[in-house]
C-alpha cells in the first residue's frame, strides 16, 4: 500500500464542496485527534448527524452526510492531514537520523516545507451536499431513492485568462432494503455516467446507470494488505553499497508500515460506521473482484550499476533505472563514526540543452526517489 494519504484521495471524498453557513459551522461528523507520534496517533469518528437506518431515504442521507464532503468535512480531513504528517515525521525523525547525514535531514525539512499562498487557483471544485430527490420503483420491483450533488467549478479560461465558473451535476440511486432486524440498509450504489465501452466511432458515448466507483473498496483492500504485510528488514550501513540500498529497502518501507499503520488506525474508526450502513452482500460484492485477481508481483530489487569514488571521501553508487522513462538513480554515501551514511542523492534525465545527452538532478528529497 502506497504512502500517500487515503484521506485524501479517495474520489468520494475529493474536493471542497458548497454548504450553507449553518452546515459548515456544524459538519455531518468530525475526527477528534490525538497522540503526536504515528505510534500513539489515535482518530475518533464522531457522528454529528447520528446514524439512520428508519427508512431507506434516512439511510442514504446518513451515508451521504457522512462521505460527500461538504465544505466543513473537508477542511476536517485538511486538519487531520496535517496532524498526521506532523506524526509520522516525528517518528520518522529517529529513523532518518540513523542512515542520513545531518546536511540530508535539513535538506528533508527543507523540501517540504510549506509554500507560500500564491493567490486564486487555476482550478478548484466545490460540491454541495447529496440532497435526495425521489424515491422510484423500476420495472422489476427494485425501490431506488434517487439523489443530485451540484458541483461548481472554477477555473481559468485558457484563452482568454479569465476564471470563470460553472456548474455541473451528478445524478445518484441508491437501492435499499430492509433487514430483520428492522433496519435500512443499502445494497447497490450508481451513477448516471457515460458507458465509454460503448461508444460510436465518433467517440460519443451513451449514458446509463452504473455500478459507483466506491473508494470504500480500497480503503478496506488497504486495511487487508497491511494485516499480511511482511516486516521491514534490519538496517545495514556497514558498506557503502548497503547504506545506499537501504534507503529503498528499509528507510522508505519503515517510512509506509508506520503511515500505513495511521492510515489502517485512523480509517477504521469511519469505515467501521460506514460499513453497519450496508447489507452483508453489497460488501462481499465491493471486495469480490480484489479476491478474485491473481497476486500482484512483488516489487524488483533495485540493481547497482556501479559504485566509484567520488568527491571528498564518498562512495558514488548508482542505480540501473527501473523504467525506460526514467534515469539511473544516484546515491552518495559518506563513512561517519564507523557506519556509512547518505550525503545527498539524484537521478539522471535528459538534459535539453544538450540533445543526446543525460544531466544529474539532485533530490533533497531522497523519499521522491521511490518514484523512479
Amino acid at each position: 500500500m502506497k504512502t500517500a494519504r487515503l484521506l485524501l484521495v479517495p474520489a468520494l471524498l475529493a474536493g471542497a464542496l458548497l454548504v450553507s453557513a449553518q452546515e459548515a459551522e456544524k459538519p455531518p461528523f468530525e475526527f477528534k485527534v490525538s497522540g503526536e507520534t504515528a505510534e500513539d496517533f489515535k482518530i475518533e469518528f464522531v457522528a454529528n448527524q447520528k446514524p439512520d437506518q428508519s427508512s431507506a431515504k434516512a439511510v442514504v442521507e446518513t451515508y451521504a452526510g457522512w462521505t460527500d464532503n461538504r465544505e466543513s468535512t473537508q477542511a476536517i480531513f485538511d486538519a487531520v492531514g496535517k496532524k498526521w504528517d506532523a506524526a509520522l515525521a516525528k517518528s520518522m525523525r529517529a529513523h532518518e537520523a540513523k542512515l542520513l547525514s545531518e546536511a540530508m535531514l535539513k535538506a528533508i525539512d527543507e523540501a517540504k516545507a510549506p509554500e507560500e499562498e500564491k493567490g486564486d487557483s487555476d482550478y478548484s471544485v466545490k460540491r454541495g451536499a447529496v440532497k435526495v430527490t425521489g424515491e422510484k420503483t423500476d420495472d422489476a420491483g427494485v425501490n431506488w431513492i434517487e439523489a443530485v450533488q451540484e458541483t461548481r467549478i472554477h477555473e481559468k479560461d485558457w484563452e482568454t485568462g479569465e476564471m470563470k465558473d460553472r456548474t455541473e451535476e451528478s445524478k445518484l440511486r441508491y437501492s435499499c432494503v430492509k433487514g430483520d432486524d428492522g433496519l435500512w440498509r443499502i445494497n447497490v450504489i450508481e451513477e448516471w455516467a457515460k458507458d465509454w465501452e460503448n461508444a460510436d466511432e465518433n467517440g460519443e458515448a451513451p449514458m446509463k446507470w452504473q455500478p459507483q466507483s466506491n473508494m470504500l473498496a480500497f480503503i478496506l483492500l488497504g486495511m487487508q494488505e497491511y494485516d499480511k504485510r511482511k516486516p521491514v528488514p534490519a538496517l545495514k550501513q556497514d558498506s557503502a553499497e548497503a547504506a545506499a540500498r537501504a534507503v529503498f529497502d528499509w528507510l522508505i518501507p519503515t517510512r509506509d508500515d508506520l503511515s500505513n499503520s495511521i492510515h489502517t488506525k485512523g480509517l477504521k474508526t469511519w469505515t467501521d460506521q460506514l460499513q453497519k450502513l450496508f447489507t452483508e452482500q453489497y460488501l462481499k460484492d465491493l471486495m469480490k473482484p480484489f479476491a478474485e485477481r491473481d497476486d500482484r508481483e512483488e516489487e524488483k530489487a533495485r540493481e547497482v550499476e556501479s559504485t566509484s569514488e567520488g568527491a571528498d571521501g564518498t562512495k558514488v553508487v548508482k542505480f540501473k533505472p527501473r523504467y525506460e522513462w526514467a534515469g539511473a538513480v544516484e546515491i552518495h554515501v559518506k563513512q561517519t563514526d564507523g557506519v556509512w551514511k547518505v550525503v545527498t542523492a539524484g537521478y539522471y534525465e535528459q538534459d535539453w540543452a544538450n540533445e543526446g545527452k543525460l544531466k544529474f538532478v539532485s533530490e533533497p528529497d531522497v523519499y521522491q526517489l521511490n518514484w523512479r
